[in-house]
């Protein structure tokens, strides 16, 4: 009976939707009550007593919850071991779109746009979302690693053959399996499997699909077959990083994007070594060492790329102080932003550039035109300043002329340019973990509720 009433008082939600067996013993009735309570309300629950943390605490609870909501769509490899981990993922692991749908890069089967975020509900267990230039890529945890793709297939950046114009829904690319990430660029695509294999495909025009041709490519084809853990696509450039913490760089150079000191493309993949310090001041010139890169981002006609120690260092095009090292000239070779230090992500979208802290900071810098950095004041920031409208971000995603992150709350919060309705007409409150901002649309990961 205690354990009834201390429910009762806690438990928020309707009892009517609750009918347990007042015979069963404290065990079996905890368990029973964890099984039918909205999900929203267990973590909470697993505070209030020990019987219910006992219960949160089993592996068996875990599996029971998830083979409840999802029935038996099991997944191959529990992630870490756990049931909890893997009703986590399949619970958090919903697909929403919204903003510009002109080519079906929503995946809502039409060409409406959307001005709130909209369930993509042919896709669940989603681990993974890239916004292009009108279409859309998705990485889904369904065995073992699924791709699908929508949205404009100009050249072929969908991976689909070079039939038709596009796809208003999801199409699964079956000839890639076991997908881990995907990177969608201005028009070309790029793709990682499980063991760190590289695949491209879409618009090759520049050399950005890196395979020794200015070929286009309708279908993805094969770069290098292991050690890539990273890649992405800018509007007409590449960046990829290897499992030995080397950074490779192809396609257009028009703006030192590449960052090898040249404007001259590249079809094949070139290493780029970044410095990190300064010459000594020795006779030998020696270099204090070289830094470790660990993320790279391609925006439009330039680039950012993170290392281990926590640095930035940005080359190629400057028109709007997108690289945020105070001059307006451009760089051909990585410049190493000073001051701004132990960054653990970034991201470069069309002229603005936003980077986080470990302790949660948001910096941003560049074209503010349309207030796309979220910062009231100048059109142009050219040296990186921090956003104090938000605390505690998790994740940044830059788009053309919007931007979104998401807090350490799961909170997403835009700022930009809202023409088609990415922005949303408000800030909206999901437990979200991904975000990724497109020309003219978004993607989130999470759970927005009913």
């Amino acid at each position: 009976m205690p354990i009834g009433i201390n429910f009762f008082i806690y438990y928020k939600r309707p009892m009517s939707t609750l009918t347990v067996n007042p015979l069963v013993d404290i065990k079996d009735l905890t368990e029973e009550i964890m099984l039918k309570v909205d999900i929203r309300d267990i973590a909470r629950l697993c505070r209030s007593s020990k019987a219910f943390d006992r219960v949160c605490r089993s592996d068996w609870f875990w599996r029971r919850r998830y083979e409840q909501d999802y029935g038996s769509d099991a997944p191959i490899n529990i992630p870490a071991g756990t049931w909890k981990e893997a009703y986590r993922m399949r619970y958090q692991g919903k697909l929403y779109m919204f903003g510009g749908n002109s080519a079906g890069q929503l995946g809502t089967g039409d060409n409406i746009d959307r001005l709130v975020p909209t369930e993509i509900r042919r896709l669940t267990n989603v681990i993974q979302v890239s916004c292009g230039n009108s279409y859309t890529g998705v990485v889904t945890g369904t065995d073992g690693g699924q791709l699908y793709m929508f949205g404009f297939n100009l050249n072929g950046r969908l991976g689909i053959g070079s039939g038709g114009y596009g796809s208003k829904i999801p199409i699964h690319i079956k000839s890639l399996t076991n997908v881990t990430s995907v990177s969608c660029g201005g028009s070309h695509t790029g793709v990682i499997t499980e063991g760190g294999g590289l695949w491209m495909f879409g618009d090759n025009y520049y050399g950005q699909l890196g395979n020794g041709t200015f070929a286009k490519s309708t279908v993805p084809i094969k770069i290098t077959s292991a050690n890539v853990v990273q890649v992405s696509c800018g509007n007409n450039h590449t960046g990829v990083i290897t499992a030995n913490n080397k950074l490779w760089m192809f396609g257009n150079n028009s703006y030192g994007q590449l960052g090898n000191g040249t404007v001259a493309n590249s079809n094949v993949p070139i290493e780029i070594n970044l410095v990190d310090g300064q010459v000594d001041g020795q006779v030998d010139g020696q270099v204090d060492g070289l830094a470790n890169p660990v993320q790279v981002s391609c925006g439009n006609g330039y680039t950012g790329v993170l290392t281990r120690e926590g640095h930035l260092y940005m080359f190629g095009s400057n028109e709007i102080g997108e690289l945020g090292y105070g001059r307006v000239r451009r760089s051909y070779t990585p410049v190493k932003l000073e001051g701004l230090n132990d960054i653990i992500q970034i991201s470069c979208g069309h002229h603005h550039t936003g980077a986080i802290t470990s302790d949660g900071r948001l910096y941003m810098f560049g074209n503010n035109r349309v207030g796309q950095l979220g910062i009231i004041g100048r059109p142009v920031f050219r040296e990186p300043v921090e956003v104090t409208r938000v605390n505690g971000v998790a994740q940044v995603s830059c788009g053309a002329d919007h931007s979104a992150v998401i807090d350490r709350n799961g909170d997403v919060h835009f700022f930009g340019r809202d023409i088609h309705g990415q922005l949303s007409d408000r800030i909206i409150m999901p437990e979200a973990r991904m975000i990724s901002c497109g020309a003219n649309h978004l993607g989130i990961i999470g759970y927005l509720g009913e």
